[in-house]
């Protein structure tokens, strides 16, 4: 019943996003409900995403408002939302209580937006069309999906546990599937890594078809494979094992970097963010407070990573 109603909600939305020429690409559960499982009850979802160009971001979130959905600032605070700024996603929830994402990068992650750059322009250049409820819109093209869902799969710490099932489900659907142009894609932004750990297990666990060429293009060194299964094995994942928290997340995220050399900008980033950044993260007001938070912050991140590691030990203990 929720999925039936979001699905009304947002067929409605892309009408009115239609009409004002913004081009928009459904990600993820809403995609495949319509595409690739046998019913919309196959697939629930808590939200439904939508990418749409940056440009068109301030646009798309008039039709929203328009259309009865408000939006929810990301944390709360009465200025300039963070999450507007900086992650790329802005959360909507409408008047029956149904939730749409709007979406202008790929991912949320601003560690995996700087360790990989992520440009959108390819995946919209190869999108397909979507129809949904009689609206038009786009999706991403199946290679490009299967990429996405090892992108979605990796930032939630393997806790998205029905990104295996749309896994699966995409590499029966689109057969033969475009493995080179999945290569290609993994290969170009560095992302070799994010998409073995999901497809190896997707293969061993749910008896996915995954090439055995493909697996050995994307297969990290075993130490790195190792580490990865320490900090948040995707079996374990898969099986229902218990979420592994945001640190170790993030430390997912760390250990998936194809090369220690890529870690170099992100780790800088994540140290030194700029006081732009501290100001609107930790709500300071004025110049001078977020100046001095370039001084504190790194304690702070030196203070998560440790967290993190003391939890995968207590968890290994």
């Amino acid at each position: 019943a929720l999925t039936l109603l979001q699905f009304h909600g947002v067929a409605r939305v892309l009408r009115a996003l239609e009409a004002a020429g913004i081009p928009v690409i459904v990600l993820k559960g809403a995609a495949l409900a319509e595409t690739v499982y046998p019913s919309l009850a196959d697939r629930p979802m808590g939200d439904v995403d939508l990418l749409v160009w940056p440009a068109d971001r301030e646009q798309a979130r008039a039709v929203l408002e328009a259309a009865g959905y408000a939006y929810i600032p990301e944390p709360p605070q009465p200025f300039s939302p963070f999450a507007t700024t900086f992650t790329g996603e802005m959360a909507f929830r409408g008047r029956d209580r149904t939730m749409i994402e709007l979406h202008w990068q790929l991912t949320p992650s601003e560690w995996l937006q700087h360790l990989c750059d992520l440009d959108p322009a390819p995946f919209w250049a190869a999108a397909h069309p979507l129809e949904l409820e009689g609206a038009h819109a786009l999706q991403l093209a199946p290679h490009d999906l299967l990429l996405h869902l090892c992108v979605h799969l990796t930032v939630h710490g393997y806790g998205h546990v029905v990104g295996f099932a749309d896994i699966v489900r995409v590499v029966a659907a689109y057969q033969p599937f475009a493995w080179d142009h999945f290569l290609a894609r993994a290969t170009r932004f560095r992302l070799r890594a994010v998409c073995y750990y999901p497809l190896a297990t997707c293969a061993v666990a749910l008896g996915a078809s995954i090439p055995a060429h493909v697996l050995a293009a994307l297969r990290p060194p075993a130490w790195r494979q190792q580490l990865v299964r320490w900090i948040a094995d995707p079996q374990r994942a898969v099986a229902g094992g218990a979420p592994v928290g945001k640190a170790r997340s993030y430390l997912l995220q760390v250990a998936v970097a194809e090369r220690v050399i890529d870690l170099v900008g992100p780790l800088t980033w994540l140290l030194f963010p700029g006081p732009r950044w501290l100001a609107q993260r930790y709500h300071l007001r004025g110049w001078l407070r977020p100046w001095l938070a370039c001084l504190w912050h790194p304690l702070v991140v030196c203070w998560h990573a440790v967290a993190g590691i003391r939890a995968i030990l207590k968890a290994a203990g």
